[in-house]
Parts: structure tokens; sequence; C-alpha cells
């Protein structure tokens, strides 16, 4: 079986958009009168779901946050991220992505990418 087609997730794979995550969290923590994020906190959030994120970092404050409140809190991120992508004129690239699109694409190879920021929301 040859190989047909790349699949790629884009956020921290294809760009390193973890500053605008970062940046975003805190300015919507800002926004509910709570204290930013400290530096521990920053690094336990990585590799997690923005849910399971700001459900700890309102936890972390002695806010209680029900589903609803977080849903709200994580579609407002994502409104925000679409608006952010869209100030940048060039999108941060990981060193040797373009190379390695460039070699898919030159092997007639079909090139897909996997943006998750609104389905973010839902999962837990």
């Amino acid at each position: 079986m040859s190989l047909k087609a790349v699949l790629f997730d884009f956020n921290g794979v294809i760009i390193n958009d973890e500053p605008i995550h970062l940046q975003l969290i805190d300015e919507i923590l800002i926004q509910e009168n709570l204290q930013p994020q400290r530096v521990n906190e920053r690094q336990a959030s990585l590799g997690r779901s923005d849910r399971a994120c700001f459900g700890q970092l309102l936890a972390n404050r002695g806010r209680v946050g029900n589903e609803n409140y977080l849903t709200q809190l994580l579609y407002r991120k994502a409104q925000a991220y679409v608006v952010e992508l869209e100030k940048i004129e060039k999108l941060p690239l990981y060193p040797g992505v373009e190379d390695l699109i460039f070699q898919v694409r030159s092997r007639n190879l079909k090139l897909g990418l996997y943006f998750l920021i609104i389905l973010n929301i839902l999962s837990a």
C-alpha cells in the first residue's frame, strides 16, 4: 500500500501558536476580573484542552464555572483566536514545515490540514 495523502494538525504542528493561546487566556481571565496565569499554570496548561485549562484556572482562583459558563469563555477565546490569526501577515510556521509541505506536494500527494478551534469548545 502506498502513501496517498498526508494530514497535518494545524495548531502546534504547522504553526507555533502557543503564545497566541496563552495571551488570549490571560486576556479572558482579566476580562473576568481574575488574575492572569502564573508561570507554573502556563506550563501546566500546555497540551490540555481549553476546557480543562479554563476549568483548572477558575478553580485555582476560587471560582466555580458551570458548563455553560465554560462554553461561553471558550467561544470568546475561539472568536478572539480567529481575529488574532487574521492580523498576522505571515503565520509562525515551525522550522522545516514549508520544505516538508513542498516535498509532499511535489510527490503529488494530497495534503490536508486539521484545524480544531471551534470543536475544542465541545471537547472535555
